[in-house]
């Protein structure tokens, strides 16, 4: 499975902790049956913006620490 998510959700103020939470939600489904997914981290749009950027940056270390050790990830 290949998965990329969490980019509306930061555009529309969601905590990361919550866009976190339902990215490992969904992920662990695939996860769960013996499939292997490849997990991407929230790319950089054209808007520059300090608050988005850090959510970006906070669900992507999120993302790459769930990533870290897994082969199936």
């Amino acid at each position: 499975m290949i998965f990329l998510g969490g980019t509306n959700d930061i555009a529309y103020g969601r905590p990361v902790d919550k866009v976190w939470r339902d990215i490992e939600s969904i992920v662990g489904m695939p996860l769960a049956n013996g499939a292997k997914v490849v997990l991407m981290t929230i790319p950089e749009c054209g808007v520059r913006n300090v608050e988005l950027d850090e959510k970006r940056d906070g669900v992507n270390s999120r993302i790459k620490g769930f990533a870290e050790g897994k082969d199936d990830v």
